[in-house]
């Protein structure tokens, strides 16, 4: 029996330990913390996310840079002089198209 009442004092010492190391605004600054900490990890996830969706986009672009710049290269080595008048109206509209 003098365990259990032992044991009592000590549970409670305990819980007014808790108490008063933890005040009311020391839960809320730590509550508001955890809200920054769920909050800005999430955008953190969002941010990631928009990067690989412009990482994606910019490796789009670039192949279609490049398939671009073929077939400039494939026009300027075309030689003016072998293009017959039925042919001027393709290759400037290519030229257009890819302008």
């Amino acid at each position: 029996m003098n365990k259990i009442i032992e044991y009592q004092k000590l549970d409670i010492e305990l819980n007014r330990l808790k108490k008063s190391s933890l005040k009311s605004e020391d839960r809320n600054n730590l509550s508001k913390l955890k809200s920054y900490i769920v909050e800005y990890q999430g955008k953190g996830i969002q941010l990631e996310n928009d990067a690989q969706g412009l990482i994606d986009e910019y490796s789009k672009l670039k192949s279609q840079y490049e398939a671009n710049g073929k077939k400039v290269q494939k026009l300027l080595d075309t030689d003016i002089n072998d293009i017959t008048l039925d042919e001027v109206d393709g290759y400037f509209s290519t030229l257009n198209n890819l302008s």
